[in-house]
């Protein structure tokens, strides 16, 4: 992977999972609050407080299997120079769609827009890998792309007012990063092909 870019104001926060049937998914999105003295701890604290005011926090991964949880988060400051933050969350996040069988390499696409045209100015989160019960015909279950929807709208919006940040695209190539204005959960699956080739290589 090459050298991170430094950009101002910004946070890379990567959600780590446990590994369930082989599998360990990390989510990565981005945060951005401008001042003086913000610390990791802190930009910690604000994804806290977010969760804490939704109503089920596990809607916003509700594609997957309840036995996948998310207990912490490595937070980076883009600042060229700072190392990574491990931080625990208070409120562990977990799947929620029961115990069932789980679709390694299907993946949930939640689009992250900013209002401004081209791929630097939009961007994605791979959710996965979904419970056999969420999915049907390629695509992801009305109920739970419903819920997902409504708790990342949540989510944002509790992030945002909480902490006087953005919930960010961040443009490593432009060196740059723009407030999310729009969250979309698309119907149709994507497919998370380094997912499969972790099992192909077991």
């Amino acid at each position: 992977m090459p050298p991170l870019p430094a950009i101002a104001d910004t946070w890379r926060i990567t959600f780590n999972w446990n590994t369930i049937q082989g599998i360990t998914p990390r989510n990565v999105w981005h945060f951005r609050k401008g001042g003086l003295g913000i610390t990791d701890a802190d930009v910690g604290g604000y994804i806290d407080d977010a969760v804490d005011a939704m109503a089920s926090p596990s809607h916003l991964f509700h594609v997957c299997n309840d036995a996948q949880v998310c207990a912490d988060v490595d937070i980076l400051k883009l600042d060229g120079t700072s190392a990574t933050l491990n931080y625990a969350l208070a409120t562990n996040l977990t799947g929620g769609s029961g115990s069932g069988q789980i679709v390694p390499a299907p993946a949930v696409l939640t689009k992250f827009l900013t209002g401004e045209r081209g791929p630097a100015r939009r961007g994605r989160m791979f959710q996965g890998p979904p419970a056999e019960g969420s999915i049907s015909n390629g695509e992801v279950g009305s109920t739970s792309r419903g819920l997902m929807q409504a708790a990342w709208e949540d989510f944002a919006d509790s992030l945002d007012s909480g902490s006087g940040g953005n919930l960010v695209v961040a443009s490593y190539a432009h060196e740059d990063a723009r407030d999310v204005t729009t969250i979309f959960v698309e119907l149709l699956l994507g497919t998370q092909k380094r997912r499969q080739d972790v099992l192909r290589n077991n």
